[in-house]
């Protein structure tokens, strides 16, 4: 279900290496040192706790090392301030789709059936019919949201990308939540503060987005957790795994 979103990181890291090659030198971010050492130790981890199946541990393993390399790819283009924010407005409208797909697929009525993949019942299940898949975008898509709504430059912008940034933050927290998976409610709760806590000087000098920040996040938090219980099942999941004695 993810083949479409890792040829888009294949290419980014092909032409990255490209440019590499032209320019003879590389591009990296700071504390570069710590961000490698994530993968070493997840890894090492791995290999201490023992390994059981040895095809879907080394899958793994190489979706986290291709996920470090698509990151060190995308600085190799050296983009601008501009350029990133306009890419991430893209990515953000992509998102604000996929919540609307998933919110079509919890109504009792299958609207747009040509177009649209429904489940057997109504839940939100977004394109690749897979929730943890897409509690996980659109837990991204808040965060992605928090960050564009704290731009230097989001003031300067339109009415209706104001609009549509701000319901991002709603509808994607809102579906997140509305999934009654674990990995989506948790990713909220942990990213989050940590995201408000990271742009908090940026929001001092700016009240106006601290109010639509606080209306549309606590919105759809409200929405999430009324919408199909799934709040209440995300729960009752980590309730019931923590009395069998397994993972959360």
């Amino acid at each position: 279900f993810n083949i479409f979103t890792w040829e888009i990181a294949a290419s980014a890291i092909f032409f990255s290496a490209v440019f590499l090659y032209q320019n003879r030198s590389i591009t990296y971010p700071r504390h570069v040192v710590y961000l490698l050492a994530v993968p070493l130790v997840l890894i090492c981890s791995g290999i201490i706790a023992g390994i059981t199946w040895s095809n879907d541990w080394f899958f793994r393993s190489s979706a986290i090392f291709l996920g470090v390399a698509f990151f060190m790819a995308l600085f190799q283009f050296k983009a601008n301030r501009h350029t990133i924010e306009q890419a991430c407005y893209v990515i953000l409208a992509g998102m604000l789709l996929q919540a609307a797909i998933a919110a079509l697929q919890m109504l009792p009525v299958q609207l747009l059936a040509g177009l649209i993949a429904y489940p057997p019942l109504p839940s939100a299940q977004g394109i690749f019919m897979q929730p943890n898949l897409l509690a996980s975008y659109m837990a991204t898509g808040s965060l992605l949201s928090i960050y564009l709504l704290t731009t230097p430059g989001f003031r300067h912008k339109s009415l209706l990308i104001k609009i549509l940034t701000t319901q991002s933050l709603t509808a994607c927290t809102a579906i997140a939540l509305s999934t009654g998976s674990r990995i989506g409610m948790l990713s909220l709760a942990l990213c989050i503060p940590i995201m408000i806590y990271a742009r908090y000087n940026i929001l001092q000098r700016n009240k106006a987005s601290i109010t639509l920040l606080t209306i549309a996040l606590f919105t759809g938090i409200g929405a999430g957790a009324s919408l199909n219980n799934g709040v209440l099942k995300a729960y009752s999941k980590m309730e019931r795994l923590a009395e069998e004695g397994k993972d959360v």
